[in-house]
């Protein structure tokens, strides 16, 4: 029910494709410009303070983007889970694996 209604944008880069998406979990990428600009963000203590059990990752991405900070998923992902049923498609991961130990 939370994204309901939710709308997503593809948008092409010289990188690759990505989705626009609300939020994402601590796993993510962006330049050192970016985390030097929302650094007060990054450190609020309601979001990632210690006295959190986790951090507040749906509500720190929700007040980045109210800031006008975007977020974007590659597609198709980058990462995945390391569960056999939940890798992420389009990627032979097998193959991967014997190329990472190459």
């Amino acid at each position: 029910e939370m994204y309901k209604n939710l709308k997503r944008k593809i948008i092409m880069t010289p990188i690759g494709y990505f989705a626009s998406s609300p939020s994402t979990v601590m796993t993510f990428a962006c330049n050192s410009e970016t985390l030097k600009r929302s650094k007060s963000i990054f450190l609020n203590k309601h979001l990632t303070g210690k006295s959190l059990f986790v951090p507040k990752d749906h509500y720190l991405f929700s007040k980045l983007n109210s800031q006008g900070y975007s977020l974007g998923t590659p597609l198709p992902g980058r990462s995945t889970h390391c569960e056999r049923e939940a890798l992420s498609p389009f990627i032979d991961w097998e193959a991967y694996i014997k190329e990472l130990s190459e």
